[in-house]
């Protein structure tokens, strides 16, 4: 049996101490993350920077048409097999 006694008011303040520490460690994560999400945001390019209004429709066809293109292929290739 142990004979010291336990000292609530300790408990509590490491107790509080180490959820402090632990927040305080979410938060300069959270700050980092929210950093590289800014840097990477401020590296890519905006819609418009990249497409005219001309140029988006005319890459949206030629990819409409290329993914139609490959779906032909690629169901002439590929065939599904039953396993009984």
């Amino acid at each position: 049996m142990i004979d010291k006694e336990i000292n609530f008011s300790d408990f509590q303040h490491h107790f509080t101490f180490i959820m402090a520490r632990d927040t305080s460690s979410k938060v300069r994560a959270s700050k980092a993350v929210m950093e590289a999400v800014d840097k990477i945001y401020e590296a890519v390019p905006g819609f418009e920077d990249v497409f005219t209004e001309t140029g988006f429709y005319i890459f949206a066809g030629v990819f409409t048409v290329l993914t139609i293109i490959i779906g032909i292929i690629a169901s002439k290739r590929i065939t599904i097999k039953d396993r009984s």
